[in-house]
């Protein structure tokens, strides 16, 4: 059985290399993206842009959602849970 808080500390303790940044978060995701982080369907997330819910741009064909208006929508909708 793996001992979690070694496995930690081990992790902690590796010197990672400096070469690079650590990757930064996403500002846009794609439909599918965006449904699997809200765990629901493409269709629900098509629903929920054309309500205004999301707020979303085309980038030549496909559509990109912004994903601070992922994350307002999910407060918002903690809110009144």
């Amino acid at each position: 059985m793996v001992d979690v808080k070694v496995v930690a500390e081990q992790i902690a303790n590796r010197a990672l290399p400096s070469r690079y940044p650590p990757p930064l978060p996403p500002l846009v995701v794609t439909i599918v993206e965006a449904a699997r982080l809200l765990a629901m369907s493409r269709r629900t997330v098509y629903t929920l842009l054309s309500k205004g819910e999301l707020k979303s741009y085309k980038d030549g064909k496909i559509r990109k959602i912004i994903v601070s208006s992922i994350e307002d929508y999910v407060r918002r909708r903690d809110e009144f849970g």
